[in-house]
């Protein structure tokens, strides 16, 4: 039986993990909060239960190392590199962002 995953959009995560824009991505950037999805070029989500996962850990007390294990694990469990994006792969550049209408053939324009 599949379970139905939930997505929250960035002010959701920010409220829940009660912090700032800023503050959420430096836990991003430093490995101890899980990256968010990309779900088209302005829109990103995250897991619901991989952000109650974190915050379990840090009520928890986990130290950071333990939290980046974590989020290894849970990014790791997401599935492949292009997880649930829905921007096909030869849309994105070398750096796997959305390239933009500008990297299309002209006849695809």
């Amino acid at each position: 039986m599949s379970t139905a995953v939930r997505f929250l959009r960035l002010p959701q995560v920010c409220e829940r993990r009660a912090c700032s824009r800023a503050s959420l991505y430096r836990a991003v950037a430093a490995g101890t909060f899980p990256p968010p999805i990309r779900r088209g070029r302005r829109t990103s989500v995250w897991v619901a239960g991989e952000v109650d996962a974190i915050l379990a850990a840090e009520v928890a007390g986990a130290p950071d190392t333990e939290l980046r294990a974590l989020v290894a694990r849970l990014v790791a469990d997401r599935g492949g590199p292009g997880e649930s994006s829905d921007i096909a792969p030869e849309r994105r550049d070398n750096r796997g962002r959305f390239a933009g209408a500008s990297s299309l053939p002209d006849a695809a324009r």
